[in-house]
């Protein structure tokens, strides 16, 4: 969101130059690059606003068609990928076997700290589609 939102003022910054500045070499070139960095930022922006809209919209989808396991909370562990305010941030393991025998994995990542500290139950409800259970929501 805040991509979109500063590649907006840029693009305004660069509207309102071309509006009330006299124009002469340097107002040009600044123009350039306002418009330019400003027009790639916001792109850039709504490209991240349209994937995250994405992401909601199938677990919303996920979790309205009710399909959902009970998989046992196999494993938390730091993800040493990603750190917020210098710490790292958790991922959490379930693991589900269906009646077939076959596990199916499912991760949840970006807690601050270890979720099981927190956790009431050694299992963690998680909505899949059954036809993909690649495509899944972990409710914590």
């Amino acid at each position: 969101m805040i991509f979109a939102g500063v590649g907006l003022v840029f693009v305004l910054c660069a509207a309102w130059m071309e509006l009330n500045v006299t124009p002469n070499a340097d107002v040009r070139m600044i123009k350039t690059v306002f418009t330019l960095l400003g027009s790639l930022i916001l792109v850039l922006g709504l490209f991240l606003l349209w994937l995250s809209g994405r992401e909601q919209a199938q677990n919303m989808r996920l979790r309205k068609a009710g399909n959902y396991v009970y998989a046992s909370v196999q494993d938390a562990f730091p993800d040493t990928r990603e750190r917020v305010n210098g710490r790292n941030t958790w991922i959490l393991r379930a693991v589900y076997t269906d009646n077939s025998g076959e596990e199916h994995r499912f991760e949840a990542a970006h807690f601050i700290k270890d979720p099981r500290g927190s956790m009431t139950s050694p299992f963690v409800k998680v909505y899949v589609d059954p036809s993909d259970y690649s495509r899944y929501y972990m409710e914590i």
